[in-house]
């Protein structure tokens, strides 16, 4: 949590999604997930069908697709997330 609270070289960001889910990396394939009030940057280039879903007001993303989000460099200005088994 101090990761989040402080500045650390352990995370460039506050909102590095690759860092931060990396505690339950091995789970996240058992969840599909609600994103919503989504504001990031910058956008995925090429994948037209998934930043469709994204710019809705709120999506849910396949653990696919939300594998696909995790392996970009985007930082979550603002957005909720919740995983759903």
């Amino acid at each position: 949590m101090n990761w989040v609270l402080y500045k650390s070289e352990n995370m460039p960001f506050h909102t590095d999604l690759n860092i931060l889910f990396k505690p339950i990396l091995d789970d996240i394939n058992n969840f599909h997930w609600f994103l919503s009030d989504l504001e990031f940057s910058p956008w995925i280039e090429g994948e037209t069908l998934l930043m469709e879903k994204l710019k809705r007001k709120y999506c849910i993303l396949t653990n696919e697709e939300f594998n696909k989000l995790l392996a970009e460099d985007i930082q979550m200005i603002w957005a909720s997330l919740l995983g759903r088994m």
